[in-house]
């Protein structure tokens, strides 16, 4: 009896040793705007002008999950999924017929991050976007994309099955 009772406080300790420690954060934007323009065609043929709503103003709304569960020994697997939608429609955004109808299509990816980096591995921007967020460079709202400078790259590719390692410095 007194073995099975040692056993079983010896596995009871491990089993405490074994909980890890995960987290999950939730995060968005919601960004929308009234907006009004002249010189839209009417049904008669003319031209007037119009007040809307719109979404994505100066950024795309989105809503998103990223989280970690630490394995131990400064190891840690992660995720981040996140999904772009219109507020105005409450559709997802930029659902056509190159990328679907898939929820998480801005990123969806998992991996692995440790004292040697991190791997990620699903669809995700490419370096550019990467490189652009830590830059005076990054494209504000579509600005430099839309004003014809041919710098549209500064906001990444996305990706579908690619993988990407960043270093800790």
């Amino acid at each position: 009896m007194k073995k099975s009772l040692l056993a079983l406080a010896v596995l009871g300790a491990f089993a405490g040793a074994a909980h890890a420690q995960s987290s999950v954060t939730i995060y968005g934007i919601v960004d929308t705007g009234v907006v009004y323009q002249s010189k839209v065609a009417t049904a008669n043929g003319g031209t007037g002008s119009k007040f809307g709503l719109n979404s994505g103003i100066i950024q795309g709304s989105r809503i998103g999950f990223k989280g970690a569960e630490d394995l131990g020994g400064g190891l840690s697997a992660v995720f981040n999924l996140e999904a772009g939608f219109s507020n105005d429609t409450g559709g997802l955004q930029g659902s056509d017929a190159t990328t679907g109808s898939n929820l998480f299509r801005r990123k969806s990816v998992v991996g692995l991050a440790g004292n040697f980096g991190t791997v990620l591995l699903g669809r995700q921007t490419d370096f550019a976007d990467t490189i652009s967020a830590y830059t005076a460079v990054q494209d504000f709202g579509g600005w430099v994309n839309n004003s014809g400078s041919g710098l549209d790259r500064l906001q990444g590719t996305r990706t579908n099955n690619s993988i990407s390692y960043t270093t800790t410095n």
